[in-house]
């Protein structure tokens, strides 16, 4: 992708910076819940494996809209 289209992506992905934002705040949220969660289901156990899926899923999630979250930021300091 040449500059001009990267910076037109992150210019598109900046106009929902507050979802993003958002979807960070979601995550950190049920991570917690299922950290937690890890206390109460018992290993070996259907659960335990879709608790620990939600883990990695919610994890890759939270980097995703932080890399897009301090990208944004940073993009902006540019622009002034």
């Amino acid at each position: 992708m040449s500059g001009g289209g990267r910076e037109a992506a992150l210019k598109y992905l900046c106009q929902h910076r507050a979802s993003f934002k958002f979807l960070f705040a979601g995550a950190v949220t049920f991570l917690l819940f299922h950290f937690v969660s890890l206390t109460v289901v018992e290993p070996g156990t259907p659960s335990y494996v879709i608790t620990v899926v939600n883990i990695v899923s919610l994890g890759v999630l939270l980097v995703i809209s932080l890399v897009v979250i301090i990208g944004c930021q940073r993009f902006a300091e540019q622009d002034k």
